[in-house]
């Protein structure tokens, strides 16, 4: 469900109430897909975490009519935009209904703490007995290509060091032998360099992956 179908179905299901109010209530729900958006979130997730329209305008038809103050009972939408609002209202000194309703709703359905010792001793586990080995394997013959490369330098500038010492005889050889190894050095380096980068971005991929997993499970 997108923003406008969540709104129009919302205010469909307010028709018992008072235009004003009802200006109100959808007023602070606009806000909510506003900071829902700016946090990344699609519209449909927002609408999902806001609840049904119909189950949420019942918690505001649902109101005690002795203080006129309406008391919903459940919305699931969690945002620090709540902490804000109820920073606001604490500061006016006022009870806002329709803020104060949301406000103590999202309090009272925060949604119970995730078990992550399992996804925490999976990474541990996960790392020690596997991924480790296999980024030792990994750099180490990432270090081994470079190691190719230089060595493949240190022979041409040897070679070239050495014509003074040569018969003219191979001269021209050496020169040429000398050359290609300075080409395969550029082509090795280039590889490796292309190599290299790849394996930075695994890298810190895989410890993104690692990160999101221990703290947030899976």
């Amino acid at each position: 469900m997108n923003r406008a179908e969540y709104m129009d179905q919302l205010k469909s299901a307010l028709a018992g109430l008072n235009q004003n109010d009802i200006s109100d209530i959808c007023s602070d729900f606009e806000e909510h897909f506003d900071i829902g958006l700016s946090e990344g979130k699609s519209e449909s997730d927002i609408a999902l975490e806001l609840g049904s329209p119909k189950e949420v305008a019942m918690t505001y038809l649902n109101r005690d009519d002795k203080d006129d103050n309406i008391i919903p009972e459940q919305s699931p939408f969690t945002s620090h935009a709540t902490t804000n609002s109820e920073s606001e209202s604490a500061a006016k000194g006022s009870s806002d209904p329709v803020n104060q309703a949301i406000s103590q709703t999202l309090n009272q359905t925060k949604a119970p703490p995730k078990d992550l010792n399992g996804p925490r001793a999976f990474v541990v586990l996960l790392n020690l007995l596997l991924m480790v080995w296999v980024w030792i394997g990994i750099y180490s013959t990432l270090i081994g290509f470079w190691g190719i490369t230089a060595g493949l330098v240190v022979a041409a500038i040897a070679l070239l060091s050495a014509l003074a010492f040569l018969p003219a005889g191979v001269t021209a050889a050496i020169v040429l032998l000398a050359l290609a190894l300075i080409s395969f050095s550029v082509a090795s380096g280039i590889l490796n360099f292309f190599l290299t980068k790849l394996t930075i971005i695994a890298t810190k991929g895989y410890i993104k992956w690692n990160a999101d997993v221990y703290n947030n499970g899976f």
